[in-house]
């Protein structure tokens, strides 16, 4: 797995080539300008998330299903 600017935002891409998940805004801010000094990604847990637990209406409307996961990585220097 890599870290690869995608579409003016920083996104996890897998052995395929294919964006598997995007780093928070607060993430990005933290790594952008350190991507090189990134050794490797780790998969530490998956997280599920349901639509019905998102407060945020605006959000909430945008959610394209009921549950998604989302990966929660270490990212080691």
């Amino acid at each position: 797995m890599r870290i690869a600017p995608q579409n003016s935002q920083l996104e996890l891409i897998d052995d395929q080539g294919r964006a598997i998940a995007r780093l928070s805004k607060k993430a990005q801010a933290h790594w952008g300008s350190r991507l090189a000094t990134i050794r490797e990604i780790r998969v530490i847990a998956m997280v599920r998330r349901y639509r019905d637990d998102v407060s945020e209406q605006e959000y909430r409307s945008r959610c394209h299903g009921a549950r998604w996961e989302v990966p929660l990585v270490e990212l080691v220097v």
